[in-house]
């Protein structure tokens, strides 16, 4: 189910890789099983007819795997003052078949519902993501001093440089939304402990670039082409199947 990429930036929301990067850091066998039998306990997932959200960010992300291949990305970022919930809308193609997929993640209940359409389907499939326990290591983030205007916003440059990566994020004040705490939660789940475990400004997380030690080209980045602030969206979750 390839297809099956609940948010379209920092490889998010693959199953394998928030369980392979905690298993790394000792997890043991019994806190692994539970994960498995959670993450793929669906029906605790609830899916609302209607979602509403008051603002949007649109983005485009470059990503390079260790083999060379790149991959670049639009996606939408749809959100709302003082709530830990957030859509996702991004263009797919299933076995072929263009489509859309519209993800909702609720970052305090740590669970995804993903609607699929296409011309041939519209399915809902629903992810609740593992609580593996274990904070894993901290990371610092300092403010570089660093301006520029991202979207016609003024962004802010925040950095953590690590023994195998380093991070740089580029974030501006809003007073009307903060997806600080969303990119935490991103992070914890995908093995990114630079934004899961990082402290860093608050505000609109613009753009961001990952690099490895010892390479100077991002191996992801992604960065706001759009921001639109108090434009209303709205996503009706009838006429889909529910399947996982």
């Amino acid at each position: 189910m390839q297809f099956l990429r609940p948010l379209a930036f920092l490889s998010l929301l693959t199953p394998a890789a928030p369980l392979a990067a905690q298993v790394g850091e000792g997890i043991d066998s019994v806190a692994l099983l539970n994960a498995m039998m959670e993450l793929f306990n669906s029906e605790a997932v609830k899916v609302e007819p209607v979602y509403a959200f008051q603002h949007q960010v649109s983005y485009t992300s470059e990503q390079t795997s260790p083999l060379g291949d790149e991959r670049k990305e639009a996606f939408t970022i749809h959100f709302s003052t003082g709530s830990q919930v957030i859509g996702t809308l991004q263009d797919m193609s299933h076995h072929g078949t263009p489509g859309q997929m519209f993800v909702v993640f609720d970052a305090q209940q740590m669970a995804t519902a993903s609607f699929i359409k296409t011309d041939t389907m519209q399915l809902c499939m629903r992810m609740k993501i593992p609580d593996m326990g274990g904070e894993g290591r901290q990371v610092r983030f300092k403010a570089s001093g660093k301006e520029r205007g991202i979207a016609g916003m003024q962004a802010k440059e925040w950095v953590s440089e690590g023994k195998e990566d380093g991070t740089h994020l580029w974030i501006a004040d809003s007073e009307v939304g903060d997806l600080g705490g969303v990119f935490k939660a991103f992070g914890k789940i995908n093995g990114k402990p630079s934004l899961g475990a990082g402290a860093y400004g608050n505000g609109l997380v613009l753009a961001g670039t990952f690099t490895r030690t010892g390479e100077e080209a991002p191996f992801y980045s992604f960065e706001a082409q759009q921001v639109k602030l108090n434009t209303p969206f709205v996503f009706s979750s009838e006429g889909y199947r529910t399947g996982m």
